[in-house]
């Protein structure tokens, strides 16, 4: 019988909507957290993801864990690489050694592709311009000499995610909050400081990209995949979209200011082709972006604690 989902990294933004979709497909989920969690699990100690690994047996690992910031991995770039190189190569390490036959599914970026203004496949160049970026293309080497031990491994690359419970560092995340203080205020507007309101993002609603995680495991799909939407939507339209999900009883507008410095290798456009994850699991982002900001922006207003990271 199949082990049950370990997915580390299980109570954050994305994790934790990756453990309930795979609850609701029917799967047995344990999340592996440095600090909290089913079983104690840090990337950085090897003897606590051997420990992890042979108490639960697990059909398939799911890692969502590391630094998932380009800020924060700009900060302390020895950090960065420490956590997502390093992590994951003690996990790779302990699966080898404990649990060959355990699924791998590595939780990657879109940031590792080279910019460029057409639709990206899976095949387009990469060209990491960040620490950040350069951190998970790193990751996926690993992954993928993993894979060739022949484990079987899927490496997702995913692209900008949205919805309820989204951190403050994330634009959709900084654009709620702007809106909720704004109103809280009795005030119609707000205004948040951009670099460009121009720049544009492929966004997939964060419930349907942890749908595409159970999706890839039920389909036992390997290889790697764009987990995205396949379209672009320009910060300007984004804050649109908050001002209509925000208005009520009177107009509410979101302005951008363009007044920040634009930040070295930050592409003006991405989006992803989803192409090829949807020949292999039948997986499509179906909620509309409306949909995505309205449930954000509830989810603030009600309070709802924080995930953790």
């Amino acid at each position: 019988m199949a082990g049950p989902v370990l997915v580390i990294g299980g109570r954050g933004f994305f994790g934790r909507r990756i453990s309930e979709a795979l609850r609701t497909s029917g799967k047995e989920v344990l999340t592996g957290n440095r600090v909290s969690g089913d079983v104690a699990l840090d990337l950085l100690d090897p003897e606590s993801i051997e420990a992890a690994i042979c108490e639960c047996r697990p059909g398939t690992v799911v890692c969502a864990a590391g630094v998932a910031a380009a800020a924060d991995a700009a900060d302390d770039p020895a950090g960065c690489f420490r956590v997502n190189v390093g992590g994951t190569f003690n996990l790779l390490e302990q699966l080898g050694r404990h649990c060959r036959a355990a699924r791998l599914v590595f939780i990657s970026s879109a940031a590792v592709y080279a910019a460029s203004a057409d639709r990206l496949p899976e095949e387009a160049p990469t060209r990491p311009d960040s620490i950040y970026a350069a951190s998970k293309l790193a990751a996926e080497m690993l992954c993928h000499q993993h894979a060739a031990a022949g484990r079987r491994t899927a490496v997702l690359r995913v692209f900008n995610l949205i919805g309820p419970g989204q951190p403050a560092d994330q634009a959709p995340g900084e654009f709620a909050r702007a809106a909720d203080t704004a109103m809280s205020l009795g005030k119609t507007e707000a205004t948040v400081k951009v670099r460009d309101p121009q720049i544009s993002r492929d966004y997939t609603d964060v419930r349907d990209a942890a749908r595409g995680v159970a999706m890839v495991i039920e389909k036992s799909a390997t290889g790697t995949f764009n987990l995205c939407s396949g379209k672009a939507v320009s910060l300007e339209e984004l804050a649109g979209v908050f001002g209509e999900a925000a208005s009520g009883p009177r107009p509410f507008r979101l302005e951008l200011e363009g007044s920040l410095p634009p930040r070295p290798g930050d592409p003006g456009t991405v989006t992803g082709d989803p192409s090829r994850i949807l020949e292999a699991t039948g997986w499509k982002a179906n909620t509309p972006l409306r949909e995505s900001v309205a449930d954000l922006l509830a989810d603030l207003e009600s309070g709802a604690a924080k995930p953790e990271g």
